[in-house]
């Protein structure tokens, strides 16, 4: 068993952890694993597990929002084969019509194949986009 203090509060909290709890990542750090309900995000000894997503924001202009969306929806299973997580769809407040959508991937290599994809296409121009999406992809530091 480990113990571990952690300074909560003006508090000492002593938590003892079985070292099955951890596994080891890059470079021998341990850290806790999410399934023993104890994953601090405060200790700065420890380094967190953190994925390395890629950030897409997709911004465009449609002829109608409504009849887009239908298109939108019915096109998931692309965005899924892709590995495409959206996490949100924003309208314009000025312009309705004009979307963002928000979303992560496993790679930026994966979401150039995802946007090279001519169904894709096919489904952009059924769904009335509007010119060129204005694409971002970033990686979070």
């Amino acid at each position: 068993m480990r113990n571990v203090t952690l300074k909560k509060k003006k508090q000492f909290i002593e938590i003892k952890l079985n070292p099955a709890h951890f596994r080891r990542i890059d470079r021998g750090i341990q850290t806790p694993l999410k399934k023993t309900g104890y994953f601090p995000k405060n200790l700065t000894s420890r380094k967190l597990i953190t994925s390395k997503m890629t950030t897409v924001i997709v911004t465009h202009e449609v002829k109608n929002y409504s009849d887009w969306r239908k298109v939108y929806d019915a096109d998931e299973v692309n965005r899924s084969k892709a590995g495409m997580n959206v996490t949100g769809v924003y309208k314009s407040v000025e312009n309705p019509n004009l979307i963002t959508i928000v979303g992560e991937a496993p790679s930026a290599e994966a979401l150039m194949q995802f946007f090279s994809n001519p169904e894709l296409k096919a489904a952009m121009e059924k769904g009335g986009v509007l010119g060129v999406p204005e694409v971002r992809m970033l990686h979070k530091v």
